[in-house]
């Protein structure tokens, strides 16, 4: 892969990363349901020093059954970039976390996006066999966006083992990823935050 192909592979992947958590108190973290959607404003800096600002979509489907196991199809786009083409994730959680599945190469297998109970300090691993990304939560703490103050929010710190990608993401309670700064190797960064939140039917 070259380097303009997996910068538009990293750029389009990272707004899907990890976007739900769960917590010590399960009841509040990690809802999943269908038509679940999230609206997020985000800022796009190319390795050129172009800034894009533009807004990213995030939407849960229906459920559906791979490998005697339920998981829901999420279709994530951003708006303004056509380089960015929509694409969509399988995700399934359990007791131990929440698990994703790339649809975009049929040769990715499901890999712990998040590891649950989340708490400070913990680290893991998220490998689906194209990258592999250390895990860390570095703090439980309130975060304000656009004037709205979001409570226990777990703030978490991805990194990619090549050094192509770094991450710093915040995880509300009832809500999943709600802000994210990232930085590529080859000189982009993004930083998406949350801008509307629509909870779908039935959470699970």
């Amino acid at each position: 892969m070259n380097g303009g192909m997996r910068y538009v592979w990293l750029l389009s992947a990272l707004i899907g990363f990890a976007v739900f958590a769960r917590g010590a108190e399960p009841s509040a973290y990690g809802p999943l349901a269908e038509g679940m959607e999230w609206t997020m404003d985000a800022k796009v800096t190319t390795p050129e020093g172009q800034v894009i600002d533009t807004t990213a979509h995030r939407t849960v489907g229906a459920s559906e059954q791979r490998d005697g196991k339920t998981y829901f199809r999420m279709r994530t786009s951003m708006e303004g970039i056509p380089q960015l083409k929509p694409y969509e994730t399988l995700l399934r959680r359990d007791e131990t976390g929440l698990y994703a599945i790339d649809l975009r190469d049929p040769g990715l297998k499901e890999a712990l996006s998040i590891a649950f109970p989340l708490e400070v300090g913990r680290k893991w691993i998220r490998d689906n066999g194209k990258m592999v990304v250390t895990m860390e939560v570095l703090a439980r703490e309130d975060l304000t966006i656009h004037g709205t103050t979001y409570k226990d929010c777990y703030k978490i710190q991805a990194a990619a083992k090549d050094g192509s990608y770094s991450e710093v993401m915040w995880q509300a309670p009832g809500l999943g990823s709600i802000k994210s700064d990232v930085v590529l190797s080859v000189g982009a960064k993004v930083s998406i935050s949350l801008r509307e939140f629509k909870p779908g039917k039935v959470a699970k």
